[in-house]
């Protein structure tokens, strides 16, 4: 079988968009299972940190509950996913920055992941 010139660069650049499409779709499945780990993580340390599930008598409202000396693991856990959150974040903008940078995406380019042709 004899190729030509414009065959093969065709080839090449569906192989190489095929092989950019496969990365993107390698690191959102990477990023969700490490979502997915955080998440059961800090789930884990509320419940051993607040004893969730045990019964504390009292009528009171759950505001007030955050207002006493026993809530230092919720407001400690909710600082932590924010600076988390935020870390997050900032890691994926340089991320995104640095690709732009190098050329490996545009300003104008659909970021469609169900179509590596496009």
């Amino acid at each position: 079988m004899r190729y030509d010139i414009d065959e093969s660069m065709r080839l090449i650049q569906f192989r190489s968009r095929e092989i950019i499409y496969r990365k993107k779709r390698r690191s959102i499945y990477g990023l969700a299972a490490l979502a997915a780990a955080v998440f059961i993580a800090f789930v884990v340390t509320i419940y051993s940190f607040t004893g969730f599930g045990q019964v504390h008598g009292g009528n009171s409202a759950y505001g007030a509950y955050m207002l006493s000396d026993e809530a230092g693991g919720y407001i400690v856990i909710g600082v932590i996913c924010f600076v988390l959150a935020v870390v997050l974040t900032l890691i994926c903008v340089k991320y995104a920055d640095k690709a732009k940078k190098k050329g490996l995406r545009k300003d104008g380019e659909n970021d469609n992941l169900d179509n590596p042709q496009a």
